[in-house]
């Protein structure tokens, strides 16, 4: 998602995040960067390199969590799962979820 960049994020839409305040400022980096891992999550997807797409998706579990987004955090939790069971209809609903999740945070 190459036309995304801080500017594009809804600042007014943070405001419910509960994160530590000195991380506050770093929020809109944040989300950049988890559109650009969801880019990759359906590459790596498409390309049925799952092993990668498994890690990206832990270390999106871990990021969530510690920048106060829950919700990046729960998806995370079931691409994992779809990715260990081999359910590629529930994994291409998840990257669905996770991509009107991040929407929410865009302007424009």
């Amino acid at each position: 998602m190459s036309n995304y960049s801080e500017s594009n994020v809804n600042i007014s839409e943070l405001k419910n995040i509960q994160v530590e305040e000195e991380l506050r400022d770093f929020l809109p980096s944040f989300l950049v960067r988890r559109f650009y891992d969801l880019d990759q999550l359906k590459k790596l997807v498409q390309e049925k390199d799952l092993v990668e797409a498994d890690r990206l998706a832990h270390k999106l579990k871990g990021n969530g969590a510690a920048y106060g987004f829950q919700e990046i955090t729960d998806i995370a939790v079931q691409i994992r799962k779809h990715i260990e069971s081999g359910d590629h209809t529930g994994l291409s609903k998840c990257l669905t979820e996770l991509e009107e999740y991040l929407n929410r945070f865009r302007q424009g």
